[in-house]
């Protein structure tokens, strides 16, 4: 009897499992429909564009995080449809590879009906995307950064080792390899001999044009404020803008982002708060965008970078920027009508630019700029130059077996 309803119970588990395929399935072809008729032609089984895409892994939730951000532009812009996995994850956690249980619900099984694979960062996707390969199926990787001890007060934790093994070792494999900063591409070659094609991280100027400084004002009751939006990680270097609001007195600074409250940061990183600093905490992008467009400077102070989103986003929002001369920024800020650079761990030269950046008033310049060479419109034409080239060679091999 008990034999008999265990059969019952795992036999209607595989029912729903295939049930799960054949509705991603659907959606995925319902997609290409979609983007077929956006482009005013039907797709045929030798059409280079035809193809769904599996992206992943998304740690964060929704709109936290540059790299989810980065997958959710890809979702948005490319002209393939693209699946994001998981599809919903709800865990802000800073230690993303303690979630083991989730990272194991995933399989290859459950995603082959897709056609190309790309994996950003996680281990387990890598993994993945190595068994798609093996299976005949073209995958893209993208290096975002490597951990680097130094970074992280001279010892890395187990799962950003397990990170980079997966990054230096495995990722390496994939049918192309894509670095979104220029310096990126140089290090993977020079110290691993890593080949990696640089396409940047992309801004969504959509997202930036609905952004509004009243809002965010009524809001909070903030204005004339300089801004930092990053986390309380040692790799971020939070510090070094809290020192600049014991400084300057006189002027607000308000701090968003993971880890960024009052008693997180005296905590943490024992040193009292200063009353002209707002410590706001981890808010949704749109709430985000809203504090850039409101405040007076934007200022970033990481040891390094890949290329940070929201500094474009800044960017994009005219905003002067204030950033070090360490790895990640140099893509994007290449003069002074861009934004302003200090020497990296130089208080003086950081509090040197932040006035400057106080003068200045909006940067036209920068946003053409990132209008110019950052913009999801011209970054997903690149990479979806890459889903087509693999997808054809694809195609072709299966027509001449």
């Amino acid at each position: 009897m008990i034999r008999r309803l265990a059969r019952k119970i795992r036999n209607a588990g595989r029912r729903i499992g295939r049930l799960s395929q054949l509705s991603e399935r659907l959606r995925s072809r319902a997609r290409l429909w979609s983007v077929a008729r956006q482009e005013k032609k039907r797709p045929t089984a030798t059409d280079s564009t035809v193809g769904s895409i599996a992206t992943g892994f998304a740690w964060r939730a929704d709109n936290i995080g540059g790299v989810r951000r980065h997958l959710e532009c890809l979702q948005e812009y490319s002209k393939f449809p693209v699946s994001i996995y998981p599809s919903t994850f709800g865990s802000t956690s800073l230690l993303p590879l303690e979630k083991e249980s989730y990272h194991h619900s995933l399989s290859y099984r459950q995603l082959r009906h897709h056609d190309l694979f790309h994996s950003h960062v996680d281990p387990k996707f890598i993994e993945i995307c190595k068994s798609a390969q093996l299976d005949g199926k073209p995958w893209v990787h993208t290096y975002h950064l490597l951990y680097f001890a130094e970074d992280w007060g001279g010892t890395l934790q187990q799962w950003q080792i397990d990170i980079n093994d997966a990054l230096i070792h495995q990722a390496r494999k994939a049918d192309f390899c894509i670095s979104v900063g220029s310096w990126l591409v140089d290090l993977l070659w020079d110290k691993y001999q890593i080949r990696s094609t640089y396409i940047p991280n992309g801004v969504d100027l959509a997202a930036c044009e609905l952004a509004s400084a009243d809002r965010f004002r009524q809001r909070f009751g903030l204005s004339d404020f300089v801004l930092f939006v990053n986390s309380i990680l040692s790799v971020k270097n939070p510090l070094a803008f809290i020192q600049q609001a014991e400084r300057m007195p006189e002027r607000t600074f308000v701090m968003i982002g993971s880890g960024l409250t009052r008693e997180s940061i005296e905590t943490t990183l024992s040193v009292k708060v200063p009353a002209n600093l707002i410590a706001l905490g981890p808010l949704p992008h749109e709430v985000t965008l809203d504090a850039i467009s409101a405040c007076r400077a934007f200022v970033m102070t990481s040891r390094r970078e890949g290329l940070p989103t929201v500094l474009l986003e800044a960017m994009a929002l005219m905003k002067p920027c204030v950033v070090p001369d360490s790895p990640g920024f140099g893509d994007a800020i290449t003069d002074r009508s861009q934004g302003f650079r200090y020497e990296f761990d130089d208080a003086d030269s950081l509090h040197k630019m932040v006035c400057e950046c106080l003068i200045a008033m909006e940067l036209p310049l920068a946003r053409q700029h990132v209008i110019a060479k950052f913009s999801w419109p011209v970054v997903m034409k690149k990479t979806d130059e890459v889903y087509s080239t693999l997808l054809r060679h694809r195609c072709e091999s299966l027509a001449k077996d």
